[in-house]
């Protein structure tokens, strides 16, 4: 069996299972991983109930206040996780997986979950009542509630898309890293999409603190993951949360204007705010719906891997375990099944290999995503990899003015310039950051200091009268009377050419005016 998955699954899979370690002992192979490599762990998974009081969530019976405990905001997660080996409890199965997240998992619950999920799986193609019994009876490989690895493990957080990332999440743990899906109850949506981010975004900041109390946690190592729809809020959790370290979403419409929820609506969001690596893979045929990938290109102060995956037939469920499943098991999905498989693979081995390099700073794992696909043994015409480097931020008006506080202006007209060099578009480049920085050093008694940094911004923006008008304050200041009487001069020069509104050019001419008064 193995030899016949490997055969299938091309050179990659082989690849990778060669700078594998061995398997645990009482590891098995679930078809529905086809032939993606196991890790060296037994895979866990629990669920944990959290209770956020911060957000009341509902009032009490009776429109009562109630406790803070009765109306705290309800907050499910599912765990998997690295599990120590020799377990005895039985793997679970798809009819687990699909139904694991219903509140009350009554008969008529389960059939309901069960008919919806069949129903579904049957556009990919027919599914007859033996195939549907051998799917539900399929292995994975978690097991609930075993114990954990000795060891602590990276945490990925992301939000619960119920059987969708099952596979996985499976596939990361037996890896070597705790995933968690988030599933906070649920609510009214909101009408403002920012809202409705930001509720998932809280739920997944709650629950961090409280996934770190696990013994198996490291502490030190986040990262975010999310599919479909689900892969927004991480996003923004990546922007705004200091610990997480690196994100990836699994074809996740975030550069494409015509979704429910546009990203940019996101509370915090920023191209410049993305600051840690960045996996965003996508399929060959919805990536032309991109029309907006120009704010992934600008996102330069982050690793970016756009990793795009194509093969006949492919679906947005491909990335999925429902994909997977009409491939590996179902086999509905005719003569393209086999490539489909190989896509589901394909990415999920890029998703391993991004967190194991940047959560494990695997060297191995880094070369990897670096490398041509075909040079890591992927099919020919399946996955290309694009590469965008990160950019080093230029540095803050405060940090500038460290430096010409401590080391000289000189030292820091050197700083200013080679940042220019390497992020001409920092937010410190901006005429007003740069009017700050030079009022800044003239304000701490150092007119001369000053004056370099405003020569600057005369230089950048020479059709900025403020920006001579500030120079020759400057100039004042150090006694440079002469000179400050014909950067005057020039600045009403600039200021007849220059587009404002009446108020500000009348404000402007009566500071400049002033000045040669004062002057000459």
């Amino acid at each position: 069996m193995v030899k016949i998955r490997l055969a299938r699954a091309g050179f990659l899979v082989a690849a990778v299972l060669h700078t594998m370690p061995a398997l645990a002992a009482d590891s098995h192979q679930s078809p529905l991983h086809g032939s993606l490599p196991r890790g060296p762990h037994a895979v866990g998974f629990t669920r944990l109930q959290l209770a956020d009081a911060t957000r009341p969530a509902k009032a009490s019976a009776g429109g009562a206040a109630g406790s803070p405990a009765s109306r705290a905001r309800r907050i499910d997660v599912h765990v998997w996780y690295p599990a120590a080996p020799g377990s005895t409890v039985a793997p679970m199965t798809f009819a687990d997986a699909m139904t694991e997240q219903l509140p009350v998992r009554s008969a008529v619950d389960v059939a309901s979950r069960e008919e919806g999920v069949r129903r579904f799986m049957g556009e990919f193609g027919s599914v007859s009542d033996d195939a549907w019994a051998r799917l539900k009876a399929t292995r994975l490989l978690a097991r609930r509630d075993v114990p954990a690895a000795n060891g602590r493990y990276p945490l990925i957080i992301g939000l619960l898309r119920p059987l969708s990332t099952s596979i996985t999440n499976e596939f990361l743990a037996s890896h070597g890293f705790v995933v968690a899906m988030v599933d906070g109850e649920d609510d009214a949506e909101p009408e403002d999409s920012g809202a409705a981010l930001e509720i998932d975004y809280r739920d997944m900041e709650f629950a961090i603190p409280e996934l770190r109390k696990r013994p198996d946690v490291d502490a030190t190592a986040l990262g975010a993951l999310g599919f479909s729809g689900s892969g927004f809020s991480q996003i923004l959790l990546a922007m705004r949360h200091p610990a997480v370290a690196a994100v990836c979403d699994l074809e996740s419409a975030i550069f494409d204007d015509r979704v429910l929820h546009p990203l940019s609506r996101g509370w915090g969001y920023g191209v410049t705010a993305l600051r840690v690596p960045f996996l965003h893979t996508y399929s060959v045929p919805l990536s032309n719906r991109e029309n907006r990938i120009a704010e992934f290109e600008a996102m330069r102060y982050s690793t970016r891997y756009r990793y795009l995956v194509d093969a006949p037939g492919i679906h947005h469920w491909d990335f999925a375990t429902e994909g997977m499943a009409a491939s590996a098991v179902l086999r509905n999905r005719g003569a393209n099944g086999a490539r489909l498989q190989q896509a589901f693979e394909t990415t999920n081995t890029y998703v391993l290999k991004f967190f194991t390099a940047y959560l494990k700073k695997d060297s191995e794992a880094l070369a990897f995503l670096n490398r041509s696909p075909e040079a890591n043994g992927v099919p020919a015409g399946l996955a290309t990899v694009r590469a965008l480097p990160a950019v080093t931020p230029a540095p803050t008006v405060d940090e500038v003015f460290a430096i010409v506080s401590t080391q000289g202006v000189g030292a820091g007209m050197q700083r200013l310039d080679e940042a220019r060099k390497i992020d001409p578009q920092g937010d410190l480049f901006q005429e007003g950051r740069l009017n700050r920085l030079g009022y800044r050093v003239l304000r701490s008694g150092s007119a001369g200091n000053s004056i370099p940094i405003f020569r600057r911004i005369v230089e950048l923006f020479p059709a900025s009268s403020n920006a001579c008008d500030s120079l020759a304050e400057a100039l004042e200041a150090a006694g440079e009377r002469r000179e400050a009487v014909a950067v005057t001069e020039k600045a009403l020069e600039v200021l007849a050419k220059q587009e404002l509104t009446p108020e500000q050019r009348r404000d402007m001419s009566e500071v400049l005016e002033a000045r040669l008064k004062r002057l000459k």
